[in-house]
């Protein structure tokens, strides 16, 4: 689908739902190629939620006492033993589908959710254009980002945002998710672009892209405005 300056709401609308639902599905059982590779992953190694090495660590303990049980002839504990390892994974199994779930449930709720402004009263709307300008601050947390502002007419909508990075580091995040979708993220060489969909209330608002190293050069970052609520076509 190719999005400018003409394309309408309702087709916005559709995408937005589409990969709303696309990334929603993704943190599901539906996923089935994860959710079983999950299964095979935790039946073997329990403790993988730790970290790698700390769940190898415990298969080989695991392991080095079952051989020994099994040298001594007490096969009925070692099989009682098993059973318990198997069950233990089979709870870190669901206790990690039923996490990822809920993160995808909220993130999902995130990403429908209206964004506020930073202001209701804002100066003339934003309209399309190739680049838009970005701003080099330091938040709260001394952690350096990259600062745009949006000025969007009633009675608000979906902007589309082409975000184009340059380098080998991946594509920034915004701060916050509210009112954000992801479409998709392609990479030719060292240049990123992002396609994504905010869903926008009227007024001024300011967005903030967290990067890191490089990513804090606003010259290795365009911002493409593709299309506005309240356009003009």
């Amino acid at each position: 689908m190719r999005i400018d300056a003409n394309t309408t709401q309702q087709e916005l609308e559709r995408l937005f739902a589409a990969a709303s639902r696309r990334d929603f599905l993704l943190g599901t059982p539906l996923n089935i190629k994860r959710f079983l590779c999950d299964g095979v992953l935790f039946a073997l190694f329990p403790c993988m939620r730790l970290g790698f090495r700390v769940g190898y660590a415990v298969l080989c303990v695991f392991a080095g006492i079952l051989i020994t049980l099994l040298g001594c002839g007490q096969q009925n504990i070692a099989g009682q033993a098993t059973k318990l390892w198997l069950l233990c994974g089979v709870c870190m199994w669901a206790y990690v589908t039923l996490t990822r779930f809920l993160v995808s449930m909220q993130r999902w709720k995130e990403s429908t959710t209206l964004r506020s402004p930073e202001t209701l009263t804002a100066g003339p709307p934003t309209g399309v254009t190739d680049r838009l300008d970005l701003t080099r601050t330091q938040t709260s947390h001394k952690q350096p980002s990259l600062v745009m502002r949006l000025c969007i007419a009633e009675p608000g909508g979906i902007a589309a945002l082409l975000v184009e990075r340059q380098g080998k580091a991946g594509a920034p995040e915004l701060s916050d998710q509210v009112g954000v979708c992801r479409v998709h993220t392609h990479r030719f060489g060292e240049v990123s672009q992002t396609l994504l969909l905010l869903r926008l209330s009227p007024g001024e608002h300011i967005l903030r892209w967290l990067c890191s190293g490089e990513g804090t050069d606003a010259a290795a970052m365009r911002v493409q405005l593709l299309c506005v609520p309240g356009e003009k076509r």
